[in-house]
C-alpha cells in the first residue's frame, strides 16, 4: 500500500512550512486497475489478507486485514500467586 516513506529530521523542506521539527512524508501507490488480485501473509508475528482491484468505473478496491498473534496473547494474563491467596509460604 505504501510506495515511499521519507523522514526529514531537523529542518524539513519549505513546502512543510520550514519549521524546526521533523516530517514523515508517506506516498501511497496507485491501485491495480487491470484485475482483482489478492494475497495471504502468514508469519511468526501474525497473519494478513490483501485484496485490490477495480470495482466499477474509476472506483478501486483496496483492502487489507491484519491480525497480530500478540493480540491473542495479551488477552491471557496469568497472575502470580500472592501471599493473601492462601498459598503456603516457606518459613
Amino acid at each position: 500500500m505504501v510506495k515511499k516513506l521519507t523522514f526529514n529530521s531537523g529542518a524539513p523542506p519549505a513546502r512543510y512550512g520550514g519549521k524546526a521539527s521533523s516530517v514523515l512524508d508517506i506516498d501511497l501507490r496507485d491501485g491495480n486497475r487491470e484485475a482483482i488480485l489478492g494475497g495471504l501473509d502468514l508469519g511468526f508475528s501474525g497473519a494478513g489478507l490483501l485484496a485490490e482491484g477495480p470495482l466499477w468505473g474509476r472506483c478501486l478496491l483496496p483492502g487489507l486485514l491484519q491480525k497480530s498473534y500478540l493480540d491473542v496473547v495479551a488477552d491471557f494474563e496469568p497472575s502470580p500467586p500472592s501471599p493473601s491467596s492462601g498459598a503456603a509460604r516457606p518459613r
